[in-house]
């Protein structure tokens, strides 16, 4: 049974990635893989690994394939987007990093991704062997990537933390007029409209818990001419948000920002258990992250058509859905793989739905919604 279900995703991805029958193969028994026990490490992978080759073969054939083989991220990435964004203009951009150590080692991923439906969208994203902050030139090279395959105009605005503030940033999405929404540090000097010259601290020390506040007129900061929007969250802490655009959306928009923290935690603890790895190698670690990322929009992509097409998630009294879209989608997904019963009917039909939506991605039936600029 679980032959079909390998088959059919194998066929879908060669149309789309283009890969020779071996690499595909491999590919497909991978992400399958992935479903079946939870976690990137090699060795249980190679145990879920559905052939008839011994374990320790697997294990050796994986290893090869993350070793000999060099993945097109633009490929993966215009694939990720077909799926998801196929209309132009609109979408909002999140910029943040996650880290982890692997022995005596810390890896760090820089990520760049889309906002869409109540998580981040993954495109592209850079590995690196550190713990402290990125610099403007490892920031700037995803960025400048995904505007010469895709274009400025898809992009609404750019939604960062304060490790992303710098004048080098501002002035790089000015020339491109990129809109950008990015949490001030609370010691930074500002200019104010007046003429003063405070820290965002003290010019807010006042504001009251939980009241947002958009002063009018453009302040500079870090070199650059910007709106600033604030709300104190607590006693010590205010959320301030330096704008290219309009004060008054300021916050909204930024609250965006924790969509891509449910995707960190999709890849890591609730999902795909990334930190799993015991790879510490650059590249390898940069095509086994693009594994992952496609089981991940895979599994996202089949909860949100499940929940529109199938049955709905329940709603709690707060609001919010009693589980997301990948957890629906993965758990979906992994049943099926465990249940052989059910694999025909269940799996197969979420595998051909994915390949159909690739072929007609203005006709996937899911609303476009929540990820799209006010303006």
């Amino acid at each position: 049974m679980r032959a079909k279900a390998i088959n059919e995703l194998a066929h879908i991805l060669k149309i789309h990635l283009g890969w020779n029958k071996a690499r595909i193969d491999c590919l497909t028994r991978i992400i399958i893989g992935l479903f079946t026990v939870k976690t990137v490490n090699l060795v249980e992978l190679s145990q879920a690994f559905i052939s008839k080759a011994k374990p320790q073969s697997s294990y050796k054939r994986i290893q090869r394939f993350l070793r000999s083989f060099t993945f097109d991220v633009d490929m993966v990435a215009a694939l990720i987007v077909r799926l998801f964004f196929p209309r132009i203009g609109g979408y909002y951009l999140s910029l943040d990093a996650t880290h982890w150590d692997v022995g005596k080692k810390t890896v760090k991923i820089l990520m760049l991704a889309m906002i869409y439906n109540g998580v981040a969208i993954p495109l592209y994203w850079k590995i690196l062997n550190k713990r402290g902050a990125t610099n403007n030139e490892e920031r700037l090279e995803l960025l400048q990537k995904f505007i010469k395959n895709f274009g400025k105009k898809r992009i609404a605005g750019l939604i960062a933390d304060g490790e992303f503030a710098s004048n080098e940033m501002f002035a790089f999405l000015k020339k491109h007029r990129i809109h950008f929404f990015i949490r001030g540090h609370l010691d930074t000097l500002i200019t104010t409209p007046d003429k003063q010259v405070t820290h965002i601290h003290d010019y807010f020390y006042h504001s009251k818990i939980g009241r947002e506040i958009a002063p009018r007129g453009r302040f500079i900061a870090l070199g650059q001419k910007v709106g600033i929007a604030a709300m104190r969250l607590n006693r010590r802490d205010i959320l301030v948000i330096l704008t290219s655009s309009s004060q008054d959306e300021a916050l909204r928009v930024y609250r965006y920002r924790s969509q891509i923290e449910t995707l960190f935690s999709a890849l890591k603890t609730k999902g795909f258990c990334f930190e799993d790895t015991h790879i510490s190698e650059i590249s390898r670690i940069n095509k086994l992250l693009a594994i992952v990322v496609l089981a991940f929009c895979w599994a996202h992509y089949t909860g949100e058509w499940l929940h529109h097409k199938v049955k709905k998630i329940n709603i709690k009294n707060n609001g919010n859905k009693l589980y997301s879209f990948f957890r629906y989608g993965f758990d979906y997904i992994r049943q099926h793989l465990l249940n052989a019963q059910s694999l025909v009917n269940g799996l197969l039909r979420v595998i051909k739905r994915f390949g159909c939506v690739l072929e007609n991605p203005r006709n996937h039936g899911i609303p476009n919604k929540l990820f799209f600029s006010s303006s």
